[in-house]
């Protein structure tokens, strides 16, 4: 092993990571200028420290094959299927590449139709509605894209995805509600702690916040581009929360971070999708507590970047900052 990897950095280790971060800087000005408009400062992306300095760095340097795919909505269901076998995964009804062949029948009845190369690209129908020329238009709309999704933020995952349009069933509970959403952080399969949030159309997004164990948390999002509430008090968690956080743990394990999302509807779970740049890799809360509890556990070192073979000024800059952490 490179004797640099087994010490603390040395001058040289130090100007290798120096001259990494000078590079990202004069390949990625905008995506530079970009961050520091969203968090005050300039990223450290030569050595990360912050959630999102360590986001910008896995969408520059990390490429691991895994996340591409697991980033697909349609290929990730394989995976909670083989890694979680009870698990529960929404029925995909039909695939293709153009949304004037979904079936008819299919559109006038309720189903979610989404493509499965980026984020909240879904459209729900129900009982008809929106009718089939509304669908059509704002699915092609996200094929048309002139700058393919995620290239903007350099998500590099969702720019290897073979974009598809599908057709999947739409989850309700038994009064016709949206599912509520169950958001954990898992690091190398651990989670650190999670979100329960609904959706009220027409209203403000409610939320809650939760250790582990299902101890309550106090959690407070500014607003963003939408109105927040809390659960009121008396909010209780499913009895399948033990079990959600164990399915967590199983499909986050060997990733070095990664938000493990799934769909809550009448007590049952529902495995919904893998997110590798959480908020494109900028937080959504600003409580330095809970953001030391997102990026502590974040360990560099159990990146693909850091754990798989590298070649050329890649090893060179994979060792200096693996003995800088």
């Amino acid at each position: 092993m490179n004797t640099l990897s087994l010490q603390a950095p040395t001058m040289a280790g130090k100007l290798i990571l120096l001259a990494a971060a000078i590079c990202a800087y004069l390949r990625f000005p905008r995506l530079m200028l970009r961050h520091y408009r969203k968090m005050g400062a300039f990223p450290r992306v030569g050595r990360p420290r912050s959630f999102s300095e360590k986001f910008l760095w896995r969408k520059l340097f990390d490429r691991d094959p895994r996340i591409a795919r697991l980033s697909d909505k349609l290929l990730v269901k394989d995976y909670f299927r083989s890694r979680c076998p009870t698990l529960r995964v929404p029925e995909t009804l039909w695939v293709g590449r153009r949304p004037e062949d979904i079936p008819d029948e299919l559109l006038e009845g309720s189903v979610a139709v989404k493509t499965n190369h980026g984020s909240n690209f879904n459209v729900f129908v129900e009982n008809g509605e929106p009718e089939r020329r509304i669908v059509n238009g704002r699915i092609n709309h996200w094929f048309r894209f002139h700058t393919p999704y995620g290239q903007i933020d350099r998500e590099w995952a969702y720019t290897r995805i073979d974009a598809k349009v599908f057709v999947e069933e739409l989850l309700r509970d038994r009064t016709g509600r949206e599912p509520l959403q169950v958001i954990v952080h898992t690091y190398d399969g651990a989670p650190e702690f999670f979100l329960v949030l609904a959706d009220t159309i027409g209203g403000p997004q409610t939320y809650a916040a939760f250790e582990p164990d299902g101890t309550r948390m106090v959690l407070d999002i500014p607003r963003l581009d939408r109105e927040y509430t809390v659960f009121s008090d008396d909010f209780v968690l499913p009895d399948c929360f033990p079990a959600i956080m164990e399915d967590a743990a199983r499909l986050g394990s060997g990733f070095d971070y990664v938000r493990v999302d799934f769909l809550l509807v009448d007590g049952v779970a529902y495995a919904n999708e893998m997110t590798f740049y959480t908020n494109a890799g900028y937080p959504d809360v600003e409580d330095p507590a809970i953001l030391g509890r997102l990026t502590a556990p974040w360990d560099l070192r159990k990146s693909w970047f850091l754990t798989a073979p590298q070649t050329g000024w890649r090893r060179l800059y994979a060792d200096a900052l693996r003995a800088s952490l």
